[in-house]
């Protein structure tokens, strides 16, 4: 067993349920941006109804969190409905997107789904984010 995860690859018509937490360099892709899929819930406005999104909690339930002076790479993949953001770095995570769909479709409010956290340690000219069509 490796003592670090530095690539990760979701198939084609394959769904991830859950969200990814990550100290350390990874990238994490899909074969497929349509179908490669991180998913989060169906549910709208879930941290607010059990108390989780108060500071700086709801951040953790990202899609994905990358927290340390590292850079998480996330291309070729759809993030529909996370449970909280769609992206958060901190504490000096840079963050590369290419190719990513961030899609919140459940309706509702609270879903603290409007994509990026990127405060805490996070400079601008380090947070590179970009999405291709």
């Amino acid at each position: 067993m490796p003592k670090r995860i530095k690539r990760i690859i979701i198939e084609e018509n394959v769904t991830v349920v859950g969200h990814f937490y990550t100290f350390d360099e990874i990238t994490i892709e899909g074969k497929d941006r349509k179908t490669s899929n991180v998913y989060g819930t169906p549910i709208s406005g879930l941290l607010r109804q059990h108390n989780l999104d108060r500071e700086p909690g709801g951040q953790f339930y990202s899609a994905f969190y990358g927290t340390g002076d590292f850079e998480m790479t996330i291309r070729n993949l759809t993030s529909p409905n996370p449970m909280s953001f769609h992206f958060t770095g901190k504490q000096g995570c840079v963050i590369h997107l290419e190719h990513v769909d961030a899609v919140d479709n459940r309706g509702g409010s609270h879903n603290h789904s409007d994509g990026i956290s990127a405060s805490d340690g996070i400079h601008g000219k380090k947070l590179l984010l970009f999405q291709r069509g």
